[in-house]
């Protein structure tokens, strides 16, 4: 047996490999054991001889022991029995591998290669974080919701799923086994934690910060009084305050694809400043509203001008450039939230359209729903498209099917 030291950073991969070697559910660690081979400094073609004429020589036994090991590998036992068993690479084949465990090192190895493609450390630590947040829900049934990821964490996770994330895992997914899988991720990455009461201070702070990224000179309490009392009234049972907290959320999560991101904050401030819902001209009186306020706090007129458009967007719900877009989806986004979110949506809104009689809002809403159903997609930003699309059509469709019954 070998009694020379053994590279620590061997060790480690050992390790990693090891442990897609016990009789538990550990194929959300593949993203992880990427990594360590990875930073071991090992290439793909390196680590599969690793792990095909070091690991699975010492642990395959493990795969057909009704009695297997499935809390951990001892280390000391694990370095020595790897230096026992292991084989020259000569004669390593692929012969009587297990077909689970060949899916396993084959997503291990596309993993190496996504990680390999990126230049830091950094960032190749972020991306192996971020696929695990998503393997544990194609992998690990008992999770619900993602496991408490930051705000921006979650815009990352939604630019890799659905690719490159299935890509890399596809081959360790049993046959069969992606459409549940896909159900959990989109489900995770689409709920949206709900805050019990907003924080008017930070708020305040906010529209503050906001104007003066845009280049407002003049900015003072004013403004940011009128806009409060705008959406504090009493009437606004959804186009509220709470709404625009909501749709200030969503753009911290989706904030990096915005070109200009403090004007799309205010267009998201302005674009229901002004609100009566029997009005058809809400949308282009809240623009007017903003072009006045913001010119009048020193806003240069350019980004007054993109602002006022975005704002006048959310009407056909139709935008000509991207940040107008995403203004428009961040508006949208409710339509996706989980159906609980959803049904309280509703019924805010007919609450807010209490005046009009029930068949003849049912009518409207029905024309109004499928409307957004007809569309090809009802999200244009990628990140809120892969998101939230999905569930935006279960809502709609489930919502039409209740209002053709006659509920409200």
């Amino acid at each position: 047996m070998e009694t020379s030291p053994v590279d620590p950073r061997r060790v480690a991969v050992w390790e990693a490999l090891a442990e897609h070697f016990l009789d538990t559910e550990t194929r959300h660690h593949i993203p992880r054991t990427a990594l360590e081979c990875v930073q071991a400094g090992l290439s793909p073609e390196e680590a599969r001889a690793v792990w095909h004429c070091e690991v699975w020589p010492a642990l395959s036994f493990n795969l057909v022991d009704p009695a297997g090991e499935w809390a951990g590998w001892n280390r000391g036992w694990l370095v020595q029995r790897v230096l026992e068993k292991r084989k020259p690479l000569e004669t390593c084949g692929v012969r009587g591998w297990c077909r689970s465990q060949f899916g396993d090192w084959r997503a291990i190895e596309r993993c190496m290669r996504l990680l390999l493609d990126l230049p830091t450390d950094a960032e190749r630590e972020r991306l192996a974080l971020d696929l695990g947040f998503l393997a544990r829900h194609a992998f690990d049934f008992a999770l619900g919701t993602l496991r408490a990821p930051e705000p921006v964490d979650r815009v990352r996770l939604c630019a890799l799923y659905p690719e490159p994330f299935r890509h890399a895992l596809a081959p360790a997914m049993l046959p069969g086994g992606w459409r549940a899988a896909d159900r959990r991720i989109r489900a995770a990455l689409a709920s949206e934690p709900r805050m019990a009461k907003f924080d008017g201070p930070a708020l305040a702070s906010r529209l503050e910060r906001a104007l003066e990224a845009a280049g407002a000179k003049c900015a003072d309490d004013a403004l940011v009084k009128e806009l409060f009392a705008r959406y504090g009234k009493p009437e606004r049972h959804y186009h509220g305050l709470a709404h625009v907290e909501a749709c200030l959320r969503w753009l911290d999560r989706v904030g990096a694809a915005a070109e200009r991101p403090a004007e799309v904050e205010l267009a998201l401030w302005f674009h229901d400043a002004v609100y009566r819902p029997l009005a058809r001209n809400n949308e282009r009186r809240s623009a007017t509203l903003a072009r006045e306020r913001l010119a009048e706090a020193g806003v240069p007129a350019d980004a007054v001008a993109r602002i006022g458009r975005h704002i006048e967007a959310t009407r056909t719900h139709v935008a000509a450039d991207s940040d107008g877009a995403l203004v428009v989806d961040i508006d949208l986004a409710i339509l996706g939230a989980p159906p609980a979110d959803y049904d309280r949506f509703e019924a805010d809104v007919r609450r807010e359209y209490a005046s009009v009689p029930a068949p003849l809002y049912r009518a409207g809403r029905r024309r109004v729903l499928q409307r957004f159903l007809a569309r090809s997609a009802i999200y244009r930003t990628p990140l809120l498209h892969d998101a939230l699309e999905a569930s935006a059509r279960t809502n709609l469709e489930r919502r039409v099917r209740e209002l053709a019954r006659g509920a409200l």
